[in-house]
């Protein structure tokens, strides 16, 4: 008989793109898809047993993103805009450099951020950045070539978005992500809901230096980019493994991954 399973993402995915995720109780002896779909591809992986992720966002002590410290140092041709029910806004309009908008992380040995996004565009997107708010990674908003639908990935700063193969997931107007960051690595998950989350397709994005801020950014270039955040949280990520000693993962996690020293 086949195992059975609860997919993590309770969202309708048609026409969405999107990767998803299934816990089973061991490996498959069939996997049926029902109607019409593409499959891009499939795989199996073993993992721990686990609760689904809460959501930070709407707990009530959370500050709206217009309370937010930001650093806000914009170019000729953008604008940062307070919308309604403290949402924030960052529009650039023909734009001949970068603008972005940084917000300092509280003191933290692992780092979770959740943001709930409406309408990004292509050129947009999140960033992770250094005290002085430079970006080191981005999860960046592109356009598909055929029929001109928003898509996300992520990567390092200074390296393309768009892979050398494989299909990118589509982005709906109102996402969540999820980034979670430790140890010189970089976790990305994606949510509908905010409560009901799959992980990006590919390996942890290894990260080099310390991360002290989150930002948006838009790219330059001709038109109209924007990109706002409707609900904002910042937390610590969950705690290792009680196998791995409590002292542990505090001396070695505020150091880039380069500078590990051997602990007895």
């Amino acid at each position: 008989m086949p195992s059975t399973g609860t997919p993590s993402s309770k969202t309708p995915l048609s026409g969405l793109g999107l990767p998803f995720t299934c816990t089973l109780a061991g490996p498959p002896d069939l996997v049926v898809f029902e109607g019409e779909a593409v499959v891009h591809g499939l795989a199996f992986a073993e993992s721990l047993a686990g609760g689904e992720s809460p959501v930070a966002s709407l707990d009530p002590s959370t500050p709206r993103p217009d309370q937010r410290p930001w650093q806000i140092e914009l170019p000729p041709g953008a604008q940062w805009n307070v919308l309604a029910e403290g949402r924030v806004e960052l529009l650039a309009e023909d734009s001949q450099q970068p603008a972005q908008v940084a917000c300092p992380l509280p003191a933290a040995e692992r780092h979770e951020i959740v943001l709930q996004l409406e309408d990004p565009l292509p050129g947009t997107g999140i960033y992770l950045g250094d005290e002085q708010g430079a970006a080191r990674c981005r999860l960046g908003m592109v356009a598909t070539e055929a029929a001109n639908q928003v898509c996300f990935a992520l990567a390092k700063q200074g390296q393309p978005l768009r892979p050398a193969e494989g299909p990118l997931p589509l982005c709906p107007p109102r996402p969540w992500f999820k980034l979670a960051f430790a140890s010189g690595k970089v976790k990305a998950c994606f949510s509908c809901d905010g409560a009901h989350w799959s992980p990006l397709l590919g390996p942890d994005l290894p990260l080099e230096g310390a991360v002290a801020t989150v930002g948006i950014y838009c790219l330059p270039g001709p038109g109209t980019r924007s990109i706002r955040v409707a609900q904002f949280a910042t937390g610590e990520a969950a705690a290792p493994p009680a196998s791995v000693p409590p002292d542990l993962f505090g001396r070695l996690s505020r150091q880039p991954f380069r500078q590990w020293a051997v602990v007895p």
